[in-house]
């Protein structure tokens, strides 16, 4: 009993020495920071994977913001949620899209509790849960929240689909990175296409 419990105890202590990066042997430098500490809502590119996934929870690990991260439903984020959860992580959180919706609720939430928010949007993103949110929040609970673009990019890009996860991971191993935040000062009368696509030039372009 005694050795197990020291077992668990040295593995324990093993999980807190790694670094997330460390799993993609990534590394990455700061063009600017974010500096702010109002609950915002930061927009990220997603061009790299889950690279972008474990970038942004660094910046969140060394800031120790409070933040809820929007990702999908799926058996890796769940592990990844649980792996923090282990390491203490206790401000940063996990916002799962599922297929019956109440994202955007769930942001707003997020964002009434004093938390940033982080979403990332794909070059072929078709959701406006960004535009829905912002309006929502400043119709029903008359809130005005900063949004904020998030950039991060390396020197490559896929060309096409991965042949599976070996692929892209692999793909997306031992890579350097950019980050960078800005400002992004929105119009909520604009068509929600418009306001979608503007962001997604301002990400991509």
């Amino acid at each position: 009993m005694y050795l197990f419990l020291i077992f668990v105890i040295v593995v324990y202590f093993l999980i807190l020495q790694i670094n997330l990066l460390s799993f993609s042997n990534i590394e990455y430098t700061n063009i600017n920071s974010l500096l702010t500490n109002e609950p915002s809502l930061i927009v990220c590119s997603h061009d790299y994977e889950q690279n972008d996934v474990f970038i942004i929870i660094d910046e969140f690990i060394k800031s120790n913001k409070p933040v809820s991260i929007v990702l999908a439903d799926i058996v890796g984020h769940h592990i990844l949620y649980y792996y923090l959860k282990i390491l203490g992580k206790t401000n940063i959180d996990f916002i799962f899209i599922e297929p019956s919706g109440g994202t955007v609720e769930k942001m707003i939430n997020a964002i009434q509790e004093s938390r940033f928010v982080v979403t990332f949007l794909t070059r072929e993103n078709k959701s406006n849960g960004v535009y829905h949110m912002l309006k929502n929040i400043n119709k029903d609970k008359d809130i005005d929240i900063d949004l904020f673009i998030c950039k991060i990019s390396s020197d490559y890009l896929k060309d096409g689909d991965y042949t599976g996860v070996i692929d892209k991971y692999l793909f997306n191993y031992e890579k350097k990175y950019s980050v960078k935040y800005e400002k992004f000062s929105y119009l909520l009368e604009d068509p929600k296409e418009k306001f979608m696509n503007d962001i997604l030039e301002r990400l991509y372009y």
